[in-house]
């Protein structure tokens, strides 16, 4: 999708609405993995998991941010 609105196979109007949408499914699928979500089950398995979790997004964050004020 993002090359076809590159190359202009989309007006504004019909990228707007596609990228309304986008993120409408994204909202929903996030949504329903939180709901899908035991909290039983994971205080079962422990916290080192979410501590795991935890870190590996703080690191993505970090290089994520060092690599924007790189490359801009």
């Amino acid at each position: 999708m993002t090359v076809l609105n590159t190359i202009g196979v989309f007006n504004e109007s019909v990228a707007h609405y596609i990228t309304f949408v986008s993120k409408f499914m994204i909202l929903m699928a996030m949504a329903s993995v939180g709901l899908g979500a035991d909290f039983k089950k994971i205080r079962e398995i422990g916290l080192k998991p979410v501590y795991l979790g935890l870190i590996a997004s703080l690191i993505v964050g970090v290089v994520s941010i060092a690599i924007l004020y790189l490359v801009v």
